[in-house]
Formats: C-alpha cells, sequence, structure tokens
C-alpha cells in the first residue's frame, strides 16, 4: 500500500471516530434504542446466540456504569475524557462506595462491582481469543446468562439510584 493510501485510510478513521463520539443521541432515542437492545438480547437468549447475548450485556454495563458516574459528576479521568473501560468504572464505583457508604453504598456493593469486573474478564477471553481456547457452548451459555443477571441487578440499582437522586434534587429545589 502506499504512503498516500495510509494517509487516507487513517484520515478516513479519524474523520469517522469524530463523527461518531459527535453523535449524540437525545433521551427519547436512547430509550427507544434501549428497549430495542433489550429485545435483541432476549432473542439472542431465546435462539441461543450467546456470543451476540454477551456483545450487547457488555454494552448494557458499560452504559450504565458510565452513568452511575455521571450522576456523581465523576465520569471522567483526570485528562478530562470520558473512562472507556468497563473495569475503570467499576473501580471508580468501588472508590465512591468507600468514601460515601451510607449514599451510593446503600444502592451499590463492592461485591457487585467486583462480580461485574470478573463477568467482564471472562468475556473479554472468550471475545480476544475465541479462536485460540476451546470454549464450549455451554461456557458461552454460562456467560450469558450471568451476565444477564448481572444487567438486570445493575440496571434496577442504577434506575434506583437515579430516582433517589432526583428525589434528593427536587427537594432542595423547594
Amino acid at each position: 500500500m502506499s504512503k498516500a493510501n495510509d494517509k487516507a485510510i487513517t484520515t478516513n478513521d479519524a474523520t469517522m471516530n469524530k463523527k461518531v463520539e459527535e453523535h449524540i443521541i437525545s433521551n427519547t432515542e436512547k430509550y427507544e434504542n434501549y428497549k430495542e437492545q433489550f429485545q435483541r438480547l432476549k432473542k439472542a437468549m431465546d435462539n441461543k446466540f450467546y456470543l451476540e447475548a454477551i456483545f450487547i450485556e457488555y454494552a448494557i454495563m458499560e452504559d450504565r456504569t458510565e452513568a452511575i458516574l455521571a450522576y456523581e459528576g465523576n465520569n471522567l479521568n483526570k485528562n478530562g475524557e470520558r473512562l472507556k473501560k468497563l473495569y475503570l468504572k467499576c473501580e471508580r464505583i468501588v472508590k465512591l462506595i468507600r468514601n460515601d457508604p451510607t449514599r451510593i453504598g446503600t444502592y451499590f456493593s463492592k461485591t457487585l462491582m467486583d462480580d461485574i469486573m470478573t463477568w467482564a474478564k471472562e468475556r473479554n477471553d472468550v471475545t480476544h481469543k475465541l479462536l485460540n481456547m476451546r470454549i464450549t457452548t455451554d461456557k458461552l451459555l454460562d456467560t450469558a446468562v450471568r451476565g444477564d443477571e448481572l444487567c438486570k441487578e445493575l440496571r434496577n440499582k442504577a434506575n434506583n439510584y437515579k430516582r433517589m437522586l432526583e428525589r434528593r434534587n427536587a427537594k432542595q429545589e423547594n
């Protein structure tokens, strides 16, 4: 490949990444997207498409941990960029739990965050070593089922936490 082609590919990649980062969806679009992804997740599980289920579960966990940190105003790294890795988000939530066990610690536990990080490691092994490991359908099923359980728990706790913050903020405004 020529240097001109390399430069064109790099430029196109940078342009595409910028467009993806710039596209922020509205709350209504996000709600509709969530509904669609949960339908896909159910369909994937029902039809034994466990890799797809695991992929969607990971995205849900990424989003919910991002939201928890955003509620706290604590979702940026020292360079002012959003945390990109699930384990970093979980570790940040664990720090918040340690610092404020009576508020955020009421909704989230270190155990839940540890379970999510353990699951994410299993997911990463499946995803990145799929062709270099013996991964059975049963292993994929176990990973998908556990991911579904963790998604539900995280989602419920995040929703309850958000409602508590909204109630508290409404009281402070009155």
